[in-house]
């Protein structure tokens, strides 16, 4: 253990690992740097002035302040130190140094041990620890599943130590400010105490006078100088804070991408089915099964092809005396065919007869419609003209008819228009009671704001009224005695 710590430096006093660090260390060196800065260098090298008046005579609350500003920065300061080891061994590229281009579970049980020596002499946690916890979740498992909730696992942890490094710093932010107006109240109290007895008290001597308003300035001093402190500590403290930590968030998403690409994606599983006893037994059931099924088969093959010898011999010998008595029948046939042609003979010449006759009764009735057809052509050209003149007339009288629609039109148009008159002005009526109705209730807020005026302005002349008999003694004159040291 001494060999580690020596190889890690003074720094794992303060340095927790996991982007964290040791908060009461910090704290004990915070204190110890205030003391030196406040006795050793370099504020006793500043008396007198304004900055030794500003941390060392307004009160208690700049030690506060200057502590809470060392604490803060010594977490700030071990914070980068820490991180600096954690960029180092990702610079480092330790996956690349393995030279593998696949992890097996059993290379990934292998190289354990190596990782945990890189985190013991770099002094670095995150990705040491992330590696070595998915190798470790692989090796055992042999699940790549497994491998990435590992991974998952510890970027949660890993974000959830870093928002937890940070709450302390953000306390302190908070804190210093409400210590300036914690001095700022102390100020003003001290101020109004001063300025009371000052007014109540019948000085008159200049000095006492002069005395009494060094209380009223130095109060306000205290009140306003103590805010300044604070205000700009926070100031100091709040900047490198806020970088810091967006470079630490950065730092994370490059381990989380280095794991990804260099762990996770060369992970490989060789995949070997072994039988199980269930399998077993299925795959005996199935062999019996289609050595059942190939007998059976077999045995309807065998008695199939014997019924269809059977079959086709019955049907041969049907055929052959299907063939016999049909022959006698195609003899018949061939007779009745001569026969049929004999007479097919006779009906074409009868054909040709009534062929003529036809041709002779068509032309004389084509020309019979011919004749008809003419005499209709004549009395539809009749009837044309008597349907033009019709037409001609009932034109006429339609055109007379639109004449009069289009009178009407016009008259119903400029009564519509005057009636579109009237509507536009009575909505023009309508906008400007709309705009009277605005201005009315403008006024009627002005009134009400008035009124309220009128009222603080009230409270105002009773508060001044209440103060008038301290003006009217504080305006009093006074009697001031100048006493004169006798001469011995």
């Amino acid at each position: 253990m001494s060999e580690q710590s020596d190889r890690r430096g003074l720094l794992w006093f303060f340095y927790m690992g996991r982007m964290d660090v040791h908060i009461g260390m910090c704290g004990l060196l915070g204190v110890v740097l205030s003391a030196i800065f406040y006795f050793v260098f370099p504020l006793p090298f500043l008396k007198p002035g304004y900055i030794f008046n500003l941390f060392a005579s307004r009160g208690w609350v700049p030690y506060g302040i200057t502590i809470l500003f060392f604490w803060g920065l010594i977490v700030l300061i071990v914070k980068s130190l820490g991180m600096r080891r954690e960029r180092a061994c990702l610079v480092g590229d330790p996956m690349a140094k393995l030279g593998l281009d696949k992890i097996t579970p059993g290379i990934a049980c292998k190289v354990l041990p190596k990782f945990e020596a890189l985190a013991d002499v770099r002094g670095a946690t995150v990705l040491p620890n992330r590696i070595h916890r998915m190798l470790g979740q692989f090796g055992t498992t042999s699940n790549k599943d497994a491998m990435e909730n590992a991974l998952r696992q510890e970027v949660e942890i890993d974000e959830a130590r870093l928002a937890s490094s940070y709450v302390m710093l953000k306390v302190f932010i908070w804190a210093i400010p409400i210590l300036g107006f914690i001095g700022t109240v102390i100020g003003i109290v001290q101020a109004v105490s001063g300025f009371a007895s000052f007014v109540d008290s019948s000085v008159a001597d200049i000095a006492e006078i002069k005395g009494g308003l060094g209380l009223v300035t130095s109060g306000l001093s205290v009140a306003f100088e103590t805010t300044l402190l604070a205000l700009v500590i926070s100031l100091i403290m709040m900047i490198p804070m806020s970088a810091l930590q967006k470079q630490e968030e950065n730092l994370l998403l490059s381990f989380d991408r280095y794991c990804i690409d260099n762990v996770l994606s060369k992970a490989r599983i060789k995949k070997i089915e072994t039988p199980t006893p269930e399998s077993a037994i299925l795959s005996k059931v199935l062999e019996m099964s289609m050595r059942n099924q190939m007998e059976i088969l077999e045995q309807f093959k065998s008695s199939f092809i014997s019924a269809l010898r059977d079959e086709g011999e019955a049907f041969s010998k049907t055929v052959s005396a299907y063939t016999d008595s049909q022959k006698s029948g195609l003899l018949e046939y061939a007779r009745i065919a001569e026969s049929a042609a004999g007479q097919f003979t006779h009906l074409r010449v009868t054909a040709g007869e009534m062929n003529k006759s036809v041709a002779a009764a068509t032309a004389e009735a084509s020309r019979q419609i011919s004749e008809a057809f003419e005499k209709n052509i004549e009395a539809l050209a009749g009837e044309r003209e008597a349907a033009h003149k019709e037409a001609s007339k009932l034109i006429g009288a339609i055109q007379e008819a639109a004449s009069a629609c289009l009178s009407s039109t016009k008259s119903l148009q400029s009564g519509f228009e005057t009636k579109v008159d009237a509507f536009t002005a009575a909505v023009a009526r309508q906008q400007e009671a709309a705009e009277l109705l605005n201005a009315a209730n403008r006024n009627l807020e002005l009134l009400t704001s008035t009124k309220e005026v009128i009222g603080v302005l009230e409270s105002l002349k009773t508060q001044l009224a209440a103060l008038t008999p301290a003006v009217e003694r504080f305006a009093r004159p006074r009697t001031i005695r100048v006493v004169e040291e006798q001469k011995s």
